[in-house]
């Protein structure tokens, strides 16, 4: 192989790499929102109600949030977990599975008790 040859392998393998290693590749596996007027209707979507906004989201991954006074959250046909903060300040971990609610205290449209939510994670159906 001449030298040209092998130093466009190199800079190909190098590019590859520095792609690999950077957030691009990592977003792929990345749960992403998707907007209500899409999902408004339909039932199969993880679904999140809260005061950020009412919120559908899709594929399997994880998502760093930052989801404040989370009255609902729905598993829609997946399944997975969100983490959310107690009043001590330390979070724990609720399972989602597929089509089930998880509805925090409300009275009418007054959230009594909900939740913030900093991170989501669709782990299939």
């Amino acid at each position: 192989m001449s030298f040209k040859k092998r130093a466009a392998v190199a800079v190909a393998g190098a590019l590859a790499g520095a792609v690999m290693m950077s957030g691009l590749a990592a977003d792929a596996f990345a749960m992403y929102r998707v907007s209500d007027k899409d999902c408004a209707s339909r039932t199969d979507f993880w679904k999140t109600w809260s005061t950020t906004g009412n919120t559908c989201w899709a594929t399997n991954g994880t998502v760093d949030v930052n989801l404040l006074l989370v009255s609902q959250v729905s598993g829609g046909n997946n399944s997975g977990y969100f983490w959310y903060y107690l009043a001590t300040g330390t979070t724990t971990r609720q399972q989602v599975t597929s089509y089930q609610n998880w509805i925090f205290y409300k009275v009418g449209t007054t959230i009594r008790t909900a939740v913030n939510i900093p991170r989501m994670q669709i782990t299939g159906r």
